[in-house]
């Protein structure tokens, strides 16, 4: 007699249930994807008590017949894929054919479908046919979910609070919003509406109904392509920040999915125009051969495998990088009072109950950005030619790059003038529209930072010998860094050699050190190489040079003439990014005029 016994399908669906249906959640983004692979435009979910009493998905899809609708609860039948290949270039959301017997084991479930040209009813009570009959119905699926996990009460009782679980629905249906912001999608709590896009194609839309005006206000879609990718979405300004990664949202041929590499990916392309302890708010959509990204790795399918990934992680970080440098400018301050909510209304319409975290209209000040287009500038020293031919054929080359521009805008620092410090600390510079508040520490990190960082890329560092070598101690369990520690800082000017087993010497450093405490200072680089063991060198010498030339910088509390801080604002105007310090700090804040007329009510 056997031991082993094969299991009934019945059992086979339940144990099913327990990957594919963690929650209600879980149910409704199997469902809500099933009408998306039948060509609905329209979908609405209905939920009672968080969904753990009823679900309902309805949509205007292609409907099934009365035989596919009974077979669709069969496990592993699906129309989605129909041979070995077809599992290796997956287009559809579904292709399992797992989610409906899985949810029908552990539910009572009824299905309506009508496919224009017949309508019929099925009903399973906890993986038993009940009923199966024709009815009149609308075009389209309509699929009813009571009594969740009713007959298994340890995974009933596992659900959190009724607010938790409908905020994670609320969630599912907001990402596929995003991903698919050309259909209409409707969540509805009890007869409360909790979410209604009208499908018109535009993200900015569903960013608005997810998260208010303001997010809406400062984020701007963006586009890219390389020969094995493409890349579009909408990003937020570096002032629309948040605590945490969960409102980085990524779809992989509109796909939703979690990637912590593809996240951190978006998290490394805004390095260092946020602190390091905030996050942006990006929808960033990835389209690739479907033979790519392999979806077949878990049965919730949130997990995916991707062919090419340190390629595409490159192309993510270069093509965000790209999109934020073409729309940072000058930090603009909110309303700083309560008044009658007139002025600038943004021409969307919406519903409080739209808004995922409703917030008052009017904030103390805060900083966000606004956008322009950046130009490029193109600048050549022409020296040494041996004949004015050559001269004259460089200046036409010029010319010709110059005529490629196609707009050039005139510098937003060009026409500033001082109007005196406040505090020893912020520079007040007017021009002929807004009032300028400067933060002079900041501007100066973000000129020396340059500075610094030019010479770097320039291999032109300023060095001096010292007259004294430095002996730093090291302790011997980190002699195993010191390879690195001295590539590092051989990049920025440093000349270091090994001393004994547990020491080096510094002959040299850069001049931008020559004040500073040498020893504490390379053991400051050696902790940060340990703490960060796989940060590419890039990294490490992006943030020592930001970590100097903030302690280089002018500090608070100290006053200045005009013509020194007209030489902080001239300096920062010639900076690659003069709108953030090197740590993601504004380096200033504007008014306009015209706000200030409201804010006095003139």
């Amino acid at each position: 007699m056997t031991t082993i016994k094969k299991l009934d399908k019945h059992l086979m669906n339940m144990i099913a249930a327990g990957e594919v249906v963690e929650r209600p959640a879980g149910i409704v983004k199997e469902l809500v994807e099933n009408a998306i692979d039948a060509k609905a435009n329209i979908i609405e979910v209905q939920i009672k008590n968080g969904g753990i009493d009823y679900i309902a998905v309805t949509d205007n899809g292609i409907g099934m017949s009365k035989d596919d609708a009974l077979l669709a609860f069969e496990r592993h039948a699906t129309s989605k894929i129909a041979s070995e290949r077809d599992l290796w270039s997956i287009a559809t959301l579904g292709f399992r054919g797992e989610a409906l017997p899985s949810i029908a084991s552990v539910a009572r479930v009824t299905l309506i479908s009508n496919n224009q040209k017949e309508a019929t009813e099925i009903t399973i009570n906890y993986g038993e046919l009940v009923s199966n009959q024709m009815v009149a119905a609308n075009v389209g699926t309509k699929i009813i979910i009571e009594g969740l996990f009713h007959n298994t009460p340890a995974r009933l009782k596992s659900f959190n609070s009724v607010n938790y679980e409908r905020a994670v629905v609320l969630s599912t249906i907001e990402k596929f919003a995003f991903s698919y912001p050309n259909l209409s999608f409707i969540l509805k709590d009890e007869e409360r509406t909790l979410i209604h896009t009208s499908g018109s194609g535009d993200l900015k839309e569903i960013l608005y109904h997810v998260y208010g005006k303001e997010v809406a206000r400062n984020s701007f879609d963006f586009a890219d392509e390389s020969s094995d990718f493409k890349i579009s979405g909408s990003l937020t300004l570096p002032s629309e920040t948040r605590a945490n990664r969960n409102h980085i949202q990524i779809f992989i041929n509109d796909r939703m999915i979690r990637a912590y590499k593809l996240t951190n990916d978006v998290v490394a392309a805004y390095r260092n125009l946020m602190f390091n302890d905030r996050f942006p708010i990006a929808i960033i959509k990835l389209e690739m051969d479907y033979q790519l990204v392999d979806v077949n790795v878990h049965p919730s399918k949130w997990e995916v495998r991707i062919a090419k990934e340190k390629v595409l992680s490159e192309f993510i970080q270069a093509s965000i990088r790209k999109a934020l440098n073409a729309n940072l400018e000058a930090v603009q301050v909110k309303r700083l009072k309560s008044v009658e909510p007139i002025y600038d209304q943004l021409e969307l319409e919406t519903k409080e109950a739209y808004i995922a975290d409703p917030k008052p209209s009017y904030e103390l000040a805060q900083p966000i950005i606004q956008t322009f287009k950046e130009v490029a500038v193109i600048e050549q020293v022409i020296e040494d030619k041996t004949s004015d031919l050559e001269q004259v054929e460089v200046i036409e080359e010029i010319v010709k790059k110059v005529e490629e521009v196609e707009e050039v805008v005139t510098n937003e620092f060009t026409n500033l003038k001082v109007i005196g410090q406040l505090h020893g600390k912020y520079i007040l510079a007017e021009s002929p529209d807004n009032l300028y508040i400067i933060d002079q520490h900041a501007a100066e990190e973000r000129t020396n930072f340059e500075k610094i960082r030019k010479q770097i890329v320039n291999d032109k560092i300023e060095a001096t010998g010292l007259l004294v070598p430095n002996i730093v101690d090291i302790k011997l369990s980190d002699m195993y860094l010191v390879e690195t520690l001295v590539e590092t800082l051989d990049s920025v000017g440093f000349v270091i050699e090994v001393f004994s087993e547990s020491s080096i010497i510094v002959r040299e450093i850069p001049l931008w050190l020559i004040d500073g405490d040498t020893n504490a200072f390379v053991l400051d680089i050696l902790e940060y190489i340990k703490a960060n063991k796989n940060v590419d060198l890039e990294t490490i010498r992006y943030d020592v040079i930001a970590s100097k030339a903030c302690k280089a910088s002018i500090k608070f509390n100290h006053h200045l003439s005009n013509m020194e801080m007209m030489q902080v604002i001239r300096n920062l105007s010639e900076c690659s990014e003069p709108y953030h310090c090197p740590h993601g700090r504004p380096t200033l804040i504007k008014i306009s005029e015209k706000q200030l007329i409201k804010e006095f009510m003139r």
